[in-house]
């Protein structure tokens, strides 16, 4: 599909302020694209059940692609996310860990569950490339319909809960990521 061809939903869920990188971005993207649908999403109940009101407000929409960028990411200010012909991509985000620091949100998998995929593993990439990745988070992503149509069709499922492992509670982007495969 060619970048004209999308029809771009970018959806901000959020339950307070937010972030100022992402106020300007949100200027950036109405003076460049004001042919995106841009709408800040405030939450009314848990993260879950706001992805999924997110994800079905974009199924009910003529939008292609559901961009959906959490209030406290700060994209940059291009739209190169959109111009790889993947039906999920997620865009490099920081966020800070106590025990491990500063990291991407992009995990593999280990031992007991998932853990953060350092960059010196990521691999050749080039320019504005990607590489695969196990599971990411979704502060930052763009989803076409083709995904939540496979895992609402064919799953049976929402594409965003909860799911508890050996008493561990899994966040919703790691079952996101493992509908997937």
């Amino acid at each position: 599909m060619s970048d004209n061809d999308k029809k771009v939903m970018v959806r901000i869920p959020t339950y307070g302020p937010i972030d100022r990188g992402l106020s300007r971005w949100m200027h950036w993207a109405g003076k460049h694209h004001p042919e995106w649908d841009v709408q800040i999403y405030y939450q009314t109940a848990g993260v879950c059940e706001t992805r999924n009101e997110i994800a079905g407000q974009f199924m009910d929409s003529g939008a292609t692609h559901l961009w959906m960028i959490d209030h406290d990411v700060t994209p940059p200010e291009d739209d190169n996310i959109l111009r790889h012909d993947h039906p999920v991509v997620s865009g490099l985000y920081g966020h800070y860990h106590p025990q491990a620091g500063a990291n991407y949100q992009v995990y593999k998998e280990a031992e007991n569950g998932y853990t953060f995929l350092q960059e010196r593993e990521w691999g050749e990439t080039p320019e504005g490339g990607t590489f695969p990745a196990k599971a990411v988070g979704l502060g930052c992503i763009v989803i076409t319909k083709a995904v939540f149509t496979r895992i609402t069709d064919e799953l049976k499922t929402l594409p965003f809960l909860f799911e508890y492992k050996e008493g561990r509670r899994v966040g919703e982007d790691f079952t996101f990521c493992a509908h997937l495969e």
